[in-house]
């Protein structure tokens, strides 16, 4: 059997599996391709400073007289046609195989909102939330056209990351970051000297401070609403990836810690897809009361997932049909809302190679 054909044949039970309740099911793309990491590192252009929301997350808000420009998929996922995948129709898995039904699942968490902007766009051992800046802001910082910073923009995940060592929501870090220099607004000659200023500003030493807490162990966590329907992770604090000894983009920050959660209910959303596991293997050796407690025990869907999707706005198989987040939007008068726009997330990694790669669409709004 060719992969297109046992792809096809793998997901054919619907991703949520009745552990949400979703207003409007996302549109999924999915397809095989060679990947190498420049897929994981691009960096998209955005026109405002805004948090942003994954289109599939907006959508189930149903904000009334509204009129968004949806791109035609919520979520693309990519996976590696170089990966050694196991599906569910073949004989037991082997050591150096990944389960594609495993991956699938962890990037379509990943395609629901479970990703994070926080990250070193730069190169230069700096972490900061998505600069809005030129699509050519890369590392050489090639280009001499004027440009005008427009501040740093985070993902409605990055709304509930706590620094644990002062207690301080990254939200407050987001917005003193884009009061750099003049704030939003402001005019540089050209990339390199936005850089250059950048690296000798007060923001800049926040922003290493930051880097270095993105490899210091339990140093960020996923604050969930207190309001959440998982009793196992209601207003918890959720240890997110700070432990990978040198920054890995895609992998630092946007998942849960490795070592807390493994072989614990919430094994899915790690860094790592153990290789030679399957889903069922690792459901089997988890803390199946967890996830007995949720109801999802045949979904490897622990407590601090649903805790996360229902702290973004999601309803979920314990809230009962209700959200218990949704954003508050000003006046339509005073509304500016961009198109959609693509980000690179996620990335499944085993070794050195990456094996699954998620592009999530999302609509920014602000005032």
């Amino acid at each position: 059997m060719d992969n297109d054909t046992a792809f096809a044949r793998e997901r054919h039970v619907p991703l949520t599996r009745g552990f949400l309740e979703l207003l409007h099911p996302p549109d999924l793309s999915c397809y095989w391709m060679t990947m190498d990491s420049s897929v994981h590192n691009s960096l998209i252009q955005h026109p405002h400073s805004f948090t942003f929301s994954p289109q599939s997350l907006v959508k189930q808000f149903d904000f009334p007289n509204l009129n968004f420009n949806y791109d035609t998929y919520d979520i693309t996922a990519q996976f590696n046609s170089e990966t050694n995948f196991w599906f569910t129709t073949d004989p037991q898995i082997q050591p150096g195989q990944i389960d594609l039904e495993f991956l699938v699942l962890h990037e379509f968490i990943h395609g629901l909102g479970f990703l994070s902007l926080w990250r070193d766009y730069f190169d230069r051992n700096i972490l900061t939330p998505c600069p809005l800046t030129p699509a050519s802001a890369t590392k050489d910082m090639v280009g001499t056209e004027h440009f005008i910073f427009q501040g740093f923009i985070e993902s409605a995940f990055d709304r509930h990351i706590l620094d644990r060592t002062l207690g301080t929501n990254l939200s407050d870090y987001t917005r003193r970051m884009s009061a750099f220099s003049y704030g939003p607004g402001t005019t540089f000659k050209t990339l390199r000297i936005f850089l250059d200023e950048f690296l000798a500003s007060s923001q800049s030493r926040m922003a290493r401070r930051l880097f270095r807490l993105a490899t210091t162990p339990n140093a960020m966590a996923f604050q969930s609403e207190p309001g959440a329907r998982s009793p196992a992770a209601a207003g918890k604090r959720l240890s997110l990836e700070t432990s990978i000894r040198q920054y890995r983009i895609g992998s630092t920050i946007t998942h849960f810690d490795y070592g807390s959660f493994t072989g614990t209910s919430d094994f899915l959303m790690r860094w790592l897809i153990d290789d030679g596991v399957s889903l069922h293997d690792a459901i089997a050796r988890s803390n199946v009361d967890g996830l007995e407690h949720t109801g999802s025990e045949a979904d490897g869907i622990g407590p601090g997932v649903l805790s996360v999707l229902e702290s973004l706005g999601y309803r979920t198989l314990l809230s009962g049909g209700v959200s218990i987040y949704k954003p508050k939007l000003p006046p339509l008068d005073h509304l500016t809302m961009t198109n959609a726009a693509r980000r690179v997330v996620g990335g499944m990694e085993t070794w050195a190679w990456m094996v699954g790669v998620v592009m999530v669409w999302t609509v920014g709004w602000g005032w």
